[in-house]
């Protein structure tokens, strides 16, 4: 769970030019705020060990994380955002596996699923626990949920 966090947030902190501060976390369902202005990625690991990654942004955090991966004329774009936002989310992904092999822990990933509603996923994990790491990056929320 550390590296899979500290992976994540470094990317996260690096991507977005902000600094990540940790909020809360719990071991429970997912559970979200804000939908409203959210949109979230999904990763799942298998090998060594299995999981499922979801990450869930803030609209505006997601543009900043993703801003180098959008081209200028894509910056208002929705579904360009979904799709850079799947790519940061397996650029993650990809870090991960680096840091977990180097803990002799080998693992694959999954093509990154994106939500623009997050009513879809939260329905999908709702009797699912997980650890649920809340941050606030300059006032925008981002949740991180792992499960099995």
């Amino acid at each position: 769970m550390t590296v899979i966090t500290q992976t994540a947030l470094h990317t996260v902190e690096v991507m977005s030019q902000c600094i990540v501060v940790k909020k809360s976390i719990k071991i429970q369902p997912l559970q979200l705020e804000d939908t409203q202005r959210m949109i979230a990625a999904a990763i799942a690991f298998y090998g060594d060990m299995e999981g499922l990654l979801i990450l869930a942004f803030d609209e505006t955090l997601a543009k900043d994380c993703c801003n180098v991966l959008l081209e200028e004329e894509e910056k208002n774009d929705k579904d360009a955002l979904m799709d850079a936002l799947g790519e940061f989310v397996n650029i993650i992904g990809g870090k991960i596996i680096q840091q977990m092999l180097k803990k002799h822990c080998k693992l694959e990933i999954t093509m990154p699923r994106t939500y623009d509603d997050l009513s879809e996923v939260l329905q999908q994990k709702k009797d699912t626990k997980g650890a649920q790491v809340d941050f606030l990056i300059e006032e925008r929320p981002l949740t991180l949920f792992l499960t099995r």
